[in-house]
C-alpha cells in the first residue's frame, strides 16, 4: 500500500471526513454563487454500477474543484474522487495541504526516476480501485493556448493495471465476478474564458459524454487472435492505449460548448490574417447571426443559449467586442463608431504557449475550436460568403 509519504509529500494521507467537508463547502458556494452560471449535462452517462475514469480537458486552475463538485452532484456514489495533479502544485506550501485533502496527489515522470514514477502510478491504481472512480486530465497540463492536445496514455495504464488487479487473482486466474471499467469523456467550458472570480463568468458548462468500455477497447483487442502470436506484446498494448486515448480526446472535443467568443474570434482572426483592419459592425453582427443559425440548424453541436436567441446574441456580441477593446485587440475610434478597427499587431502577434491565454484572447478563443472540424467548415463557409460581397 503506497502512502503520500512514499511520494515525497509531507502531508498526512487524505481522510474522507476532511474531503466531504471541503466538497460540502464547494457545493454550498456553487448553489449560492454559481447557481445561475454553472450547469451540468449527461449524468445519465455515468453508469455507476461500474468503475469510472473521468477524463477531462483542462482549461483553467478551477477545473478540478468544479469537476469534482459536478461529479459529486451528478452521481449517487458518495466516495471521494482521487485526482492526480502536477507535482509542483502538490508540493506548494499553501496549495498542497488543500489539494491532498481533496484526494489529489503528485504524478511523477521518467525525469523523476523509475522508482517514484512507479509508486505514483501504483498510488493511482490503489486509489481508483478503493474509491471506484478517479478524475484525470489526460493532456497533462492546462491548455494555455486553447488547443486540445493529444491525451497521454497514463490514464489508460491506470485502467490496465486496475482491471487486472480486480479481475485476476495472484495466480493469474480470472475472478468469478468480472468488474468493468468505464471511461467517461468529460468537457468543461467557460464563457468568457475561465478566470477569477468565478462569479464573473456568464456561463460554465460541464458535459459527461457516453461511456467507453475499457475492456472492449483494449483488453479484448489485446487478447484477440489478431495479436495472440505477436512478437512484441508491449508494443501491442501501447498502440491500443494510444488508439483509445485518441478516441477519448475526440469524444471530449465533440462535447465542446460553443459561445460568442469562439465565433467572434474566428471572424476577427480571419480578417486580420487577410490584413483587413476595418469592418462594418452591422456586417459583423450579420456574420455572427448567420453562423449561429447554421450551427443550430445542423443540430450537431452544443451551443450556449445566447447563440440561439437573436436578441440575446446581439447583446453578447457587443459585450464580446467591448472585451476585445479593453484587451487591445480592437482600437477605439469615436469618429467612425459604425466600424470595427482591428489591431493587427495584437491579433497576429505570436506568443509562447504559456502566454497566449493572457496576451491574445482572439488567438486563444480561435484555438478552442481548432479541433472541431465540422463547426469550422460552417464558420468558414460564412466567411467566404462575406468576402464575395
Amino acid at each position: 500500500m503506497v502512502k503520500l509519504e512514499d511520494l515525497d509529500i509531507p502531508y498526512p494521507d487524505p481522510s474522507e471526513k476532511a474531503y466531504n467537508n471541503v466538497i460540502k463547502l464547494a457545493y454550498f458556494l456553487v448553489e449560492r454563487v454559481l447557481k445561475d452560471s454553472l450547469e451540468f449535462y449527461g449524468s445519465e452517462n455515468l453508469e455507476e454500477q461500474h468503475y469510472q475514469i473521468f477524463l477531462a480537458n483542462h482549461k483553467f486552475y478551477t477545473d478540478p474543484i468544479l469537476l469534482q463538485v459536478a461529479i459529486a452532484i451528478s452521481s449517487d456514489n458518495g466516495n471521494p474522487i482521487p485526482a492526480p495533479a502536477y507535482k509542483s502544485y502538490i508540493k506548494h506550501p499553501a496549495l498542497g495541504p488543500i489539494m491532498t485533502k481533496l484526494y489529489s496527489y503528485p504524478i511523477y515522470g521518467k525525469e523523476d526516476g523509475y522508482k517514484i514514477k512507479e509508486k505514483s502510478m501504483q498510488y493511482s491504481v490503489e486509489s481508483f480501485v478503493k474509491q471506484k472512480r478517479i478524475l484525470v486530465f489526460p493532456e497533462g497540463r492546462i491548455s494555455h493556448d486553447g488547443l486540445l492536445s493529444l491525451g497521454r496514455i497514463g490514464s489508460s495504464e491506470i485502467a490496465w493495471r486496475a482491471y487486472h488487479d480486480m479481475n485476476y487473482d495472484k495466480d493469474g486466474k480470472p475472478e468469478s465476478q468480472k468488474k468493468k471499467i468505464k471511461i467517461i469523456p468529460t468537457e468543461i467550458s467557460y464563457s468568457p474564458i475561465g478566470g477569477i472570480p468565478l462569479k464573473d463568468m456568464d456561463e460554465m458548462t460541464i458535459r459527461f459524454g457516453k461511456s467507453i468500455d475499457f475492456e472492449e477497447e483494449v483488453i479484448k483487442q489485446y487478447n484477440s487472435i489478431k495479436y495472440k502470436f505477436h512478437k512484441d506484446k508491449k508494443k501491442v498494448k501501447r498502440n491500443l492505449q494510444i488508439k483509445l486515448m485518441r478516441k477519448v480526446m475526440k469524444e471530449i472535443g465533440l462535447l465542446t460548448t460553443l459561445n460568442i467568443d469562439n465565433l467572434g474570434s474566428r471572424v476577427l482572426y480571419d480578417f486580420a490574417e487577410k490584413k483587413r483592419d476595418v469592418m462594418k459592425i452591422d456586417h459583423f453582427h450579420e456574420m455572427i447571426q448567420n453562423m449561429a443559425n447554421n450551427l443550430k440548424e445542423s443540430e450537431n453541436f452544443y451551443m450556449l443559449n445566447h447563440l440561439k436567441n437573436p436578441m440575446m446574441l446581439r447583446t453578447r456580441t457587443e459585450d464580446f467586442l467591448d472585451r476585445c477593446r479593453k484587451k487591445g485587440a480592437l482600437n477605439n475610434n469615436e469618429i467612425y463608431s459604425d466600424l470595427i478597427h482591428l489591431n493587427l499587431d495584437y491579433i497576429l502577434k505570436e506568443h509562447d504557449f504559456f502566454d497566449v491565454r493572457n496576451d491574445n484572447i482572439i488567438k486563444y478563443n480561435y484555438n478552442l475550436l481548432e479541433h472541431l472540424t465540422p463547426a469550422k467548415k460552417i464558420i468558414n463557409k460564412e466567411l467566404k460568403n462575406i468576402r464575395r460581397r
